[in-house]
């Protein structure tokens, strides 16, 4: 059996669908190869794939993971050959390589991401930089960032996520856009997403955020616990 884990960006359209409907865009695309794709056991059957993280809808991303199993030999560049014309344009795969088949699955070795978000705004309107790092310290000076959350039994409750929060630092970005960049915890053993810790900061704004502005989230690449 072999397994092969590949980097991919995705742009453009592709960014508003969901994760269910990216994995059965990859699952389908692998189907089309004619590859010897490896299926699961039990009464429904399921192609050994994994994503290793799923990408908040409306965001891009610039180096994502995905891996397969396959019931043969298919070695990365024929992986990459194969499958790279079955995607569409606003998916590339940018590499692939082998891994061992009995070594942990791709989801459980992800311990974080790293994003990046631009502040668009509307008209005239604009939100000057320091007020913008003001809110920011607001929020990383808590001890504590308590967020709605449904538990087990869909029994909603709080919890913290500020340690979830390695990194936030803003820049100058493109064309002279704020430019905020994330380092957050995901993974098996929790996490962030950054969709939320984006309306952390929109409520620590207060009156200063108007219908005008949105972020365009990308995510730039994914970290790995080895």
């Amino acid at each position: 059996m072999d397994r092969i884990r590949f980097s991919f960006s995705c742009s453009g359209k592709l960014k508003y669908i969901s994760h269910l409907d990216m994995m059965r865009l990859f699952v389908r695309a692998l189907r089309r190869t004619g590859l010897p794709v490896a299926y699961s056991q039990g009464y429904n059957p399921h192609p050994r794939f994994n994503l290793a993280l799923p990408l908040p809808t409306g965001a891009a991303a610039e180096e994502d993971y995905g891996e397969v199993y396959f019931d043969g030999i298919v070695k990365p560049q024929q992986f990459i050959d194969y499958l790279k014309h079955q995607l569409p344009n606003d998916i590339k795969i940018k590499s692939a390589f082998s891994v061992d088949p009995v070594s942990p699955a791709l989801p459980a070795e992800v311990s974080g991401a790293v994003y990046k978000a631009l502040l668009l705004t509307g008209g005239d309107e604009y939100i000057e930089t320091k007020i913008m790092q003001t809110a920011l310290d607001m929020l990383m000076a808590k001890e504590e960032i308590l967020v709605d959350y449904t538990g087990k039994k869909k029994k909603a409750t709080k919890r913290d996520i500020r340690s979830y929060i390695y990194e936030a630092e803003i820049h100058d970005g493109e064309k002279n856009l704020l430019e905020l960049i994330l380092v957050l915890q995901a993974g098996s053993e929790g996490g962030v997403s950054p969709v939320q810790f984006l309306e952390l900061i929109r409520k620590e704004l207060d009156t200063g955020w108007t219908a005008n502005f949105r972020w365009e989230l990308t995510r730039k690449r994914i970290i790995f616990k080895n």
